[in-house]
Order: structure tokens, then sequence, then C-alpha cells
């Protein structure tokens, strides 16, 4: 006679002090829990026999892994309850999914290391719930789309994995446009294994937690409990195909996403030559900006962050736009600038001229100018260059980035000869002269056609203003080949290269733009500019013709050369990396090119870039002024010099012949992760603007436009929540794996 099996035994534990009705399903545990809100709900765990921890977490069942003890400012008992919800191998792939319950959001990172990745998975990720943010009124919101106030900003959820998701910090939700995102092999020296971290975004954790819960602003965490994070790992069991190293490109989905060799980054931990993620897939061809990101502009001070991660690019670049000049800053598709980072560009560079005051320019509106200086360069394979322009007009392809700098930054205290020089052919007595400038020697000055072989860095972004072009603005640094000279010898030949550098860490994007300036620190405290030995030479001789200056008696910098197999580098150490800082100078290199061998030359440019639309920051506000005495008292008003920095002393630097090896340990950008400016408010620019902003409002009636009180220069920052993203409370779909 058969007898049936007896159930399983119920597995101990703590859930049940508050869970009831507890059975056995075959090896699934089914109980009655109570949730977050009191509330019971019917929850189950498959394998429960083996787990070691089960526990109920806001009603349910988890098998516990680990987990931190909460107390009364958090509102929970436990946080950071992290556990496994499936662990499914088939065809030798294994799927596993991670789960992270009331993760911290009373910091800005939290490190997971239990939850670790090799070279070859597919990670993805998911997240909902809530959590407290502590800010007056209605201070819930959600953790992956919050809607509230100050939400475009603060108060979501973030996550990072080295060298696999990009920069750090970045929102959950601007992840999964990207997703799965593969991990690739470590770098030499670095840990074989990748870890978790989760983040979470505000300007004052102290009062954040799970504690008191509310419905939160517009309902969105009605019913929604303490904020939860899945993450899905895809891995080859056996027998797959293994991690090829190949090229390592930093982590990129979309169109717009700015990737570059993680191998090949430059001395000061920046990308070198970064490229369009659709330039890669495309064969180098440039990516229409206006055609593929414009949805994502609901009007020219807006950005809907959430369209622009879905199609354009999900690397969350910053803004900085102007109030306007009154209707002068034209604001297609946006009234400024859009940034992504600073990078290095290598190309022949040319002279353009000065979007300040020209000849035949009417001189009452010079204080609406930016007088930026302005300069193009032709990057390697047309890296970062893009299509842009108006709408309904024809977008052609780009030959250059292009690049600015204000000369009242810095430039006017440079003081070695070729700078000394481009400033006597722009400058009298210190500021443009009244007469305008004459080009044609600048130009010569810069190589004419085939202009001069440099290496610049600035902060890489499109100038979203005049339709979307590339630019690197402010320069950072600049170095450019002044002249070469090859001596032919029995022994082999003798090249020399003669350079002129210059070195910041601070500069402004014009006057389409805040009135902050753009800082660019060094987690070293150490600035290189670095210029490529001519290929094939054996060894560096020696350095000669070398001088430097600094800009500011108060903030000296030292200079010193180093260099590696294919570069040479000057080091430049500022007394303080923290304040603005800079230095200039020029040095003649010499190498030897063993017999036999021939100095390899890249090919001239095909000439001088076809000029750009010019960029005219002002427009004669005086026409529509009818009274000719008003117009005038108008004209001499906006004629009035804007106000401008007291100049600091510059004094010469002592620069040592010796050059050393360079040790260098992978930065940030071999580790995927951008560097971006630091925005600190620029006292002399504000006072300018705001004399500006005066005579428009004195004026305002004749001028017959509205002056705003109080005229903001900040991108409304809109984050609007996907139609298909589900309710936050409600539990992930399963993920698709590839």
């Amino acid at each position: 006679m058969a007898f049936a099996s007896p159930p399983p035994d119920v597995p101990p534990g703590v859930y049940k002090q508050s869970c009831n009705g507890e059975s056995m399903n075959s090896t699934t545990l089914i109980a009655q829990c109570t949730d977050f809100f009191g509330n019971k709900k019917w929850s189950s765990l498959g394998n429960a026999a083996k787990c070691k921890d089960i526990e109920n977490i806001d009603g349910n069942l988890r098998c516990v892994i680990d987990k931190k003890r909460g107390n009364n400012n958090v509102g929970v008992d436990w946080y950071d309850v992290i556990s496994i919800t499936s662990d499914v191998t088939k065809n030798n792939v294994e799927t596993k999914v991670w789960r992270i319950d009331r993760p911290n959001v009373w910091q800005e990172t939290t490190p997971y290391p239990n939850i670790k990745f090799r070279p070859g998975d597919r990670v993805s990720f998911n997240a909902g719930g809530c959590a407290q943010t502590g800010r007056s009124g209605a201070s819930w919101d959600e953790y992956l789309w919050p809607q509230g106030d100050d939400a475009p900003t603060y108060y979501a959820g973030t996550a990072y994995i080295q060298g696999v998701t990009g920069s750090s910090g970045r929102r959950i939700g601007s992840l999964l446009s990207c997703q799965p995102f593969l991990v690739t092999a470590p770098h030499p020296g670095e840990p074989p294994d990748r870890f978790l971290s989760l983040g979470y975004e505000d300007n004052n954790y102290s009062d954040n937690g799970y504690w008191k819960h509310d419905n939160g602003q517009r309902d969105q965490c009605k019913n929604v409990g303490p904020a939860w994070v899945e993450v899905t790992v895809v891995s080859q069991v056996r027998g797959g195909t293994p991690v090829t190293q190949g090229t390592k490109w930093s982590p990129g989905c979309k169109p717009f996403d700015l990737i570059w060799d993680t191998d090949n980054e430059d001395f000061n931990g920046l990308p070198l030559n970064p490229q369009w993620l659709f330039q890669l897939q495309h064969k180098g061809e440039q990516p229409d900006f206006g055609d593929t990101c414009r949805s994502a502009f609901p009007d020219s001070k807006s950005v809907d962050y959430t369209k622009l991660s879905q199609e354009c690019t999900s690397q969350d670049p910053t803004t900085d736009i102007h109030y306007v000049f009154f209707g002068a800053c034209s604001g297609s598709p946006l009234q400024g600038h859009l940034n992504w980072m600073i990078a290095t560009y290598q190309g022949p560079v040319w002279w353009e001229g000065i979007s300040g005051q020209h000849p035949g320019y009417p001189q009452w509106d010079n204080s609406l100018y930016d007088d930026d200086y302005n300069m193009d360069l032709k990057p390697r394979q047309g890296a970062g260059l893009t299509r842009s322009g108006d709408p309904g007009k024809p977008h052609p392809p780009a030959a250059t980035i292009h690049m600015e700098m204000d000369p009242k930054e810095g430039v006017e205290q440079m003081g070695s000869p070729f700078w000394q020089k481009w400033q006597g052919n722009i400058l009298s007595g210190g500021a443009l002269s009244a007469k305008g400038y004459d080009n044609a020697p600048l130009i010569a000055m810069f190589g004419g056609d085939h202009g001069l072989y440099g290496v610049v860095t600035g902060l890489f972004g499109l100038d979203a203003d005049h339709g979307g072009f590339t630019e690197l603005h402010p320069i950072f640094s600049m170095a450019v080949r002044t002249k070469r000279t090859v001596n032919h010898t029995v022994n082999g030949d003798k090249i020399l290269d003669h350079w002129a550098f210059f070195l910041r860490n601070y500069g402004s994007e014009g006057g389409c733009a805040s009135s902050g300036l753009h800082m660019w620190h060094s987690p070293t405290g150490e600035y290189f500019v670095q210029v490529p030995k001519p290929q094939g030479v054996t060894a560096l001789k020696q350095i000669t013709d070398r001088q430097g200056w600094a800009w500011d008696k108060g903030n000296m910098s030292t200079l010193s050369f180093v260099q590696s197999k294919d570069w040479l580098m000057v080091k430049v150490r500022p007394r303080d990396p923290w304040s603005p800082f800079g230095a200039d100078g020029e040095f003649t290199a010499e190498y030897t090119l063993p017999a036999g061998k021939k100095a390899k030359e890249a090919p001239a440019p095909e000439g001088r870039p076809k000029a750009r639309e010019e960029e005219r920051e002002s427009k004669d506000f005086s026409a529509s002024i009818a009274d000719p005495a008003v117009r005038a008292k108008f004209q001499a008003a906006m004629k009035a010099p804007p106000s401008s920095a007291p100049p600091k002393e510059k004094v010469s630097i002592e620069v040592s012949p010796e050059v050393t090896t360079a040790q260098h340990a992978p930065g940030a950008a071999g580790k995927g992760q951008a560097t971006t400016t630091r925005v600190v408010a620029d006292p002399a620019r504000q006072q300018r603007d705001a004399q500006l902003i005066q005579v428009m409002q004195t004026y305002s009636k004749d001028l017959k436009v509205e002056v705003p009180a109080n005229p903001t220069s900040k991108a409304t920052i809109i984050r609007s929540k996907p139609a298909t993203a589900p309710p936050a409370g409600e539990p992930p779909k399963p993920q698709p794996t590839q």
C-alpha cells in the first residue's frame, strides 16, 4: 500500500514574526505577510529550504544575503537589504537577479562589493519605489522618475560600475535606455572584478530616509513603499566565446554619445580625439544634431532630458545658456551651449577671427559682443564633427571643430614671443582697436591656408544657440608647432620642432552663456600640455629656447618636461590648482632620426576651411528708438566699456632643460569616465551683465522691449516620465537578454 509523502517542513526564519499562513508547495514557500503600510499580502519564495535567512521585506519574502541596521533617523529597522530573487542557468547561460531593497538614500554614493561583475557579463537595471527627501510639504519622491519640485536636479537614484556605465552617479532612469551593458576586460593593474555602486541625488542628505510616508507631490508615491533596485546579470557559464580585448571603447549607446579608446587617453586623463558613437557605427559619417535631438527642446530655454536620453545621448550633457541679449541669441534649438566633457584633439589649427568689433560695425553696440578669439581645428578622421543648422535649411557636414576663448581671461597676460605677437596684431593699448583689426597677419601667423599643427584641450560641446555645431569652448590649453627644421647628416636627420603653448584652468563660454567661469580641476594638482614626437625618431636630444610665463604672480606655476614613447609633455603645477591660474611659453625640441629613415609628415590639409556664418550676439536696438536725442543717449550708454577684472601681474618662470620619463597610470578617461567642469561665479562678468540690463531697463519703453527685473540664465530642466514606464511600485517585468 503506497502512502503519500509528507509535506516538506516550513523553513524557520524571522519572517514568521510578520507573516502567517505559511506553507510549502514543493520547494516554494508561501505566506501571507504584512507590507510597509500594514496590509496583508501573499508572497512566495522559491527554493526556500536552501535559504539561511528568510525575511519579510515590505510584504515580500526574501532570501537575504546581507543587510544593514537602521535607526530612528532612517525610518526602517534594516536597509540595503541584498537578496537574489532569481538564479537560472540554461544552455550554459546563467541569469541572476540581484535585488537591493531600501537602498541608502542619505549619502551620495554607496558601494556594494557583494555584487560583482566579470568580463563578458551583460548587466541590466530596474528600479522603483519611493524615498523620503526631507523637503517641506509632501516630501516623498519616486526613486526612478521623481516628479516633484527640483526633481529634474535632485531626488533620483543613481548607479555606477567602473568602466561599464560611464561616469559615476548617472541616474538609473538614464541607464535604462542603454542596457544591457557589456562588462569589458579590465586594464592592466585593475581588479579583475567590477562591483556595483548606488547613489542618490540631493543637496541635503541629513533628513533623507524612509520615515513618515506621504503621497508625495502629484500623488507620485500614493500606495508606494520604499525604493528598490534590481540588477540582472547574464553570464556565460562555460564553453562560451571569451571576451576579446580589441579596442576598449568607453560606454555609449546613443548617436550623440561621445566615445573614445580607453587605452588612448591623454596625460591629463582626458579623452583623446573622441568621436560620436554614430560615427563609429556609420564609418565616420557625421550625425545631424537638429534632426536627431530637436524634439528634446520644447523651447529655447528648456531641455527634456528623458527625451534626450531616449533619442539623442545617454550622457546627460550640461547646459550653459544666457538670459538672452533681448533677442540677440537666436536660440536654435537652445539659447546657449550643451557641454559633454573636457577633451583633447589633434590636428591643424587655423585662425578665424574675433566675434567682437569689426570694421564697419556700429561702434555703439560693442558692449553686446563677447569679443571671443575664434579658431578652428580639423580633427583626425572628422572625430566629433556634426551636421548642424537651423530648421528648414541644409545641414552640410562640418570641416572643423570651432574653438573660442575670451582674451580678457588671460590672453592679455601672455608673455612669450609668439603669443605677444598674437596680441600685437589685435590689441591696441590692451583693448580692441576702435578701428577694428587686420585679420590677414593673424591668418598668416597661424600658417595661412595650411594652418599650424596643434594639440588643443577644451570644454567639448555643441553651440546649440547657432544650430548645434561642435566646439571647444572655452579653450583650456593649446600647443601649436610654429616651425619644423630638418637637418640632414650622414648619420641621420636632426629634427627641430618649435612649439608655443599655453594652459589655464578657467574660462567662460561667451555672450550666449551664463556669467560663470568653467573651472578645470586636476585630481593630482598637475596639468599637462602634450605634443607628439616626430614618427620614427629614436631619441630626444635636448630642449632649447625655453621660456615660460605665469599669468598671476599670486598663483605661480612650475614648468618642467616629461616624455613617453610617443609624446613630449610640459608639466604645469600651480601653487593653488583650485584657483584660476595660467601659464604660457615656448621651446624647441631636438630629435635624432637614424640614417635610412625619413621623417613622416601628415598630409597637408586641402586648404583653409570655408568660413562659417559669422556669430553675432548683437543687433541694432537703437533703430527702434524714434527720438534722435534719446537714441543718441542710448548709444552712448551702450558704448561704455564693459567691466573687466583688474589685470594680474605676470612673471617669467625658469624652465629646466631636464626631461624625465613619465609613468602614466590610467586616469578618468582610461576608466571610461568623463571629466566635467565646475562652474563658479565671475564677478567681473556679473557686473558687466548688470550694467547692460540696467541700460536696457532704462530705455525699455523707447526700445519697445520687455526687460525682466531678474532675468535668469538657467535652463529649465525637464525629466518627463516615459509613457511606457510602469507605476513606481509595480514589480519589474523580465528583461530580454542579448
